[in-house]
């Protein structure tokens, strides 16, 4: 009788470890997953930052570029208008040309 009672527990017991030792192996398993995804998340984080980094650099580096092109651009214009003026001063000539008229316009009315 109790030899027999004490044989059932320690195999029901045995049986419940087996049953914990079984899920806590399943939950090492899911977080192994998690962690391995999250460094996945952390280092597709870093590679998009320094995208969006390397893209904004490029967008200063051409905004520059474009301003450097833009002060070149109205400093020719102002010589050639100066440099036709002083050739043939018999004929004065009208150039309307400002910063906020289109570049064709602009050589249309400088005679660029």
């Amino acid at each position: 009788g109790e030899a027999q009672q004490l044989r059932e527990a320690r195999a029901e017991q045995l049986e419940e470890t087996a049953h914990a030792e079984n899920a806590i192996c399943a939950l090492r398993s899911v977080l192994d997953t998690c962690q391995i995804q999250l460094t996945q998340a952390r280092e597709a984080e870093r590679r998009a930052r320094e995208e969006a980094d390397s893209k904004e650099d490029r967008c200063e580096s051409l905004v520059r570029e474009l301003q450097q092109s833009r002060e070149q651009y109205w400093g020719l214009l102002r010589r050639v208008d100066a440099s036709s003026a002083a050739s043939s001063p018999d004929e004065p000539r009208e150039c309307h040309c400002d910063e906020s008229q289109a570049a064709e316009h602009a050589s249309a009315n400088c005679g660029l």
